[in-house]
């Protein structure tokens, strides 16, 4: 199937550069959805593992009489899910009818439906875990700023340490469970990370080879809505989610350091506490935690801009004789 796709587009009566950049695009998606299923299989066990200790936490945390609303999060799940699924149903279906008008082999764009498809998946898997892990450092924030509430209304003297055993018991599991989801975050690097290396690869890939390809359309001198409406739907879907999932993760990482900036807004005198914040802001500065893929590089906005800039380039003005030339 993967050498007739090549053969047929090696063979297709188009323009070299269109063969080339269809090639190459049909290339990454095999080694994409191999390469997924290969990580999905061999790492199945640290998956599970990632789930028992997210499970793990919730339990420690009925200790403290905090409890996750697991109704609202499936229900946002299931209706981002749908949406999401609706979202690529008229993506496809669209990007079929104009395959089927401009008499395109099916089986060609069959192999890009299932990029599409498979990239979605990816993403959406990604953005719910790490979701889950911003929820959780949430709420820990929400118990420090209690902490720092209880401080700013009783005043404790250094002395006065007997009514402060029940808060210093608070921040000390605060700060125990706050190391556990840091480890999460790298476990869950660990998991994906070589997925995720290969999503932002292909989304960098297609988005700037749909880019140079829209460009030089609206830049040639006619103008089909069809060779301008074909590029930004295969775009749009890689770009919504190479930008969600830099934000989730780049937001659960703000989440996660924002506990060192709020435990020195405990005021008090008290010198087990004291230590106690000294202590965990040491376990934060040291853990130096981020999303990650594969070590390759960091997970936030600073990509989402590479990869918006990466094409700019391509819209100098010196390449506008090129693009005559090969459209």
């Amino acid at each position: 199937m993967i050498l007739y796709c090549v053969y047929t587009t090696a063979t297709y009566d188009s323009f070299m550069i269109y063969k080339t950049t269809n090639i190459i695009i049909l290339g990454l998606n095999v080694v994409y959805v191999v390469t997924a299923w290969i990580c999905a299989i061999t790492k199945r066990d640290m998956f599970v593992e990632f789930l028992l200790k997210l499970v793990d936490f919730d339990s420690k945390l009925q200790t403290m009489n905090i409890k996750v609303n697991y109704h609202r999060v499936h229900r946002k799940i299931m209706v981002q899910s749908l949406g999401r699924v609706g979202v690529l149903v008229v993506i496809i279906g669209t990007l079929a009818i104009i395959a089927n008008l401009n008499g395109d082999t099916m089986i060609v764009e069959a192999m890009a439906y299932i990029l599409l498809a498979m990239n979605s998946a990816v993403c959406h898997q990604t953005i719910e875990l790490v979701k889950m892990l911003k929820i959780r450092f949430v709420i820990l924030n929400k118990q420090i700023n209690n902490l720092i509430e209880y401080f700013q209304k009783n005043k404790i003297g250094p002395v006065e340490t007997k009514g402060t055993n029940k808060q210093l018991n608070t921040l000390n599991k605060i700060c125990a469970l706050h190391h556990h989801l840091s480890k999460l975050v790298k476990l869950f690097n660990e998991t994906f990370g070589i997925v995720l290396l290969l999503m932002f690869g292909v989304s960098f890939v297609v988005i700037v080879i749909t880019i140079f390809f829209f460009t030089a359309n609206v830049q040639a001198g006619e103008l089909y809505f069809m060779s301008l409406l074909n590029p930004i739907l295969s775009n749009v879907t890689f770009v919504i989610d190479v930008v969600y999932v830099c934000d989730v993760c780049y937001s659960t990482i703000e989440e996660a350091n924002k506990a060192g900036e709020l435990i020195h807004k405990i005021d008090t005198e008290d010198h087990d506490i004291r230590d106690e914040i000294e202590m965990f802001s040491l376990q934060i500065a040291n853990e130096q935690v981020e999303f990650n893929a594969a070590g390759f590089f960091a997970i936030n906005y600073t990509l989402v801009f590479s990869v918006s800039f990466s094409h700019l380039p391509f819209n100098n003005k010196k390449k506008h004789n090129l693009f005559r030339i090969m459209f």
